[in-house]
């Protein structure tokens, strides 16, 4: 089962000092930190962002270790919830998926996963709680943060949120989501960013 994802609620909009990497491109225009992050991944399409740089944005909280018996426990209940998710039986699938839960509250793969399953029930509330879960429970797993806040961007951007969409994306990009990344760079003002930089550079130039 292929998941989704999205991000941060409420990025901080205050404008942050220019840093290393493309300190040229902040320097051309006053941006946030939010506008810096869109930037980034624009710019940078294939880097790799380290734990250090996503900790910029926020700051994961201490997560409980699972050991090995118990995950290897919670991918196997994993793996069949998505065989039953795939197979069309979803009640089936979420079922499982809260089995998971049960076993390990703070598992956040599971909340991720089964998020998919109540978009496909329909009830986005029950989606948006279990990927607040799967982002706060995620520590530094970039894979689960990623289709998180890419999963929870798109629930928001069909409400109608566009301003925690785009945030959400924006992380979701940062830890690697393909499908973040291509909004990030399709978006509005990722387009304006990269015509004002090819001005500013050709200007430069002359």
């Amino acid at each position: 089962m292929e998941p989704y994802q999205e991000a941060l609620n409420g990025a901080d909009q205050k404008p942050v000092p220019p840093r290393s990497g493309n300190d040229s491109i902040h320097n051309l225009v006053g941006l946030s930190r939010n506008d810096q992050g869109v930037l980034a991944v624009v710019f940078n399409p294939d880097k790799e962002y380290s734990a250090k740089d996503v900790e910029e944005y926020e700051q994961p909280p201490p997560v409980p270790p699972i050991d090995e018996l118990t995950l290897s426990e919670l991918k196997q209940l994993e793996s069949q919830a998505v065989k039953a998710a795939e197979a069309g039986n979803v009640q089936s699938a979420l079922s499982i998926f809260t089995e998971c839960i049960t076993k390990c509250d703070h598992y956040a793969s599971a909340y991720n996963n089964r998020a998919q399953v109540y978009r496909l029930m329909n009830d986005d509330d029950k989606a948006l709680q279990d990927l607040h879960k799967a982002v706060h429970y995620a520590g530094n797993d970039h894979k689960v943060l990623g289709n998180a806040y890419t999963q929870r961007a798109a629930i928001r951007k069909r409400n109608g949120d566009a301003e925690s969409a785009e945030s959400d994306f924006q992380m979701g990009a940062k830890h690697g989501n393909e499908v973040a990344k291509l909004f990030i760079k399709s978006n509005p003002f990722a387009k304006m960013c990269n015509l004002v930089v090819s001005e500013a550079m050709a200007e430069l130039r002359r």
